[in-house]
C-alpha cells in the first residue's frame, strides 16, 4: 500500500467520522394516557423504528396523583415501617461517578433539539386550576430550556366537571454525537473544578 493510498484512507475515515459526529440522532416520543378508558402507553422510536414500548398502569397513576395508594393496609404499614427506619439513617454521600453522570445527563439534556411537540392535555383532579397552573408553568420552563416554543402546538386545559386525566403528547427530538462528546467533556471539567474547590476549602480549614 502506497503512502498516497494510506493518506486517502485516513482522509476518507476522517470525513466519515465528522459526518457521524454531526449526524442527528432522531427520537420520536409518544405518550398517551386516558383515565376514562383506563389505557396508557409510552413509546420511543429511534429513526422511526420502535425501540421502547411500555404500557402505563393508569389506575395506579390516578391513585398516586390523588394522594392515594393501591394495596392492602398491611403493605402500607410495612412501607411506613421501612420509611421510618430509613429516616433514622444518615444519607450516604454521593459518589463522584454519580455526580459526573448527573452532570453529564444535565449537560446532554440542555443540548437536545426539539423538532416538533404536539401537546393535548386535560386535567381534572383536585383543584384543576391549580394543577393546570403548575403543569403549565413547568411546561413553559421546559420549552424555555429546550428552546422549543416555536415548534410547540397545543396546551393544557382544566376540566372542572369530571375527575379525569387525558394526555396525548407526540414529539420529535434530536441529538448528535458531537453534543454527547461535548457534554461528557464539560461534565468532566465541572467535576475537576468542583474537586479543586473542595480541596482548597479543606486546606483553608486545616
Amino acid at each position: 500500500m502506497t503512502a498516497n493510498t494510506i493518506r486517502m484512507t485516513y482522509l476518507v475515515l476522517a470525513v466519515i467520522f465528522l459526518h457521524l459526529t454531526v449526524m442527528p440522532i432522531t427520537l420520536c416520543i409518544a405518550l398517551f394516557v386516558d383515565t376514562d378508558k383506563n389505557c396508557g402507553k409510552l413509546s420511543v422510536r429511534l429513526f422511526f423504528v420502535p425501540v421502547f414500548v411500555k404500557s402505563i398502569d393508569v389506575k395506579r397513576l390516578g391513585a398516586i396523583l390523588r394522594g392515594e395508594e393501591l394495596g392492602d393496609g398491611g403493605a402500607k404499614d410495612d412501607r411506613k415501617d421501612r420509611n421510618a427506619k430509613k429516616s433514622g439513617k444518615k444519607p450516604a454521600p454521593i459518589s463522584p461517578i454519580v455526580k459526573y453522570l448527573l452532570r453529564f445527563a444535565w449537560e446532554t439534556a440542555k443540548r437536545v433539539r426539539v423538532r416538533r411537540l404536539d401537546t393535548d392535555a386535560i386535567i381534572g383532579i383536585g383543584d384543576a386550576a391549580v394543577a393546570v397552573g403548575t403543569l403549565s408553568s413547568f411546561y413553559g420552563q421546559l420549552l424555555a430550556v429546550t428552546d422549543s416554543a416555536e415548534v410547540s402546538r397545543g396546551g393544557i386545559s382544566p376540566d372542572y366537571d369530571t375527575e379525569r386525566i387525558y394526555t396525548d403528547i407526540d414529539g420529535i427530538i434530536s441529538l448528535c454525537f458531537a453534543d454527547i462528546i461535548y457534554a461528557a467533556i464539560k461534565a468532566l471539567k465541572f467535576n475537576k473544578r468542583e474537586n479543586k474547590t473542595y480541596a482548597r476549602y479543606i486546606s483553608d480549614r486545616a
